[in-house]
């Protein structure tokens, strides 16, 4: 992974001084699950796999990834730029 992507993962997830990562809980996140084009699809494999189905498991399936995903795109950013 690239230096400066490398860099933000760290902050991320163990930044000094902090017990939770910065993505963790879903404050951060619209509240609405129905905004989330993924909604519909993480609703039916909860279903399948009988686990339990509310609207936070839901909202926590579509969001839980989504700093981290930015910060890999950015990455694979960097990484071309600097092939």
């Amino acid at each position: 992974m690239p230096i400066k992507s490398w860099g933000w993962s760290k902050r991320i997830m163990h930044g000094p001084g902090r017990l939770i990562s910065l993505d963790w809980g879903q404050e951060l996140w619209k509240w609405d699950v129905t905004l989330y084009e993924s909604g519909d699809g993480i609703k039916a494999s909860l279903n399948r796999s009988g686990r339990p189905l509310d609207e936070d498991s839901i909202l926590f399936h579509a969001t839980h990834s989504l700093l981290a995903d930015v910060v890999d795109a950015a990455g694979g950013l960097e990484g071309s730029i600097i092939r």
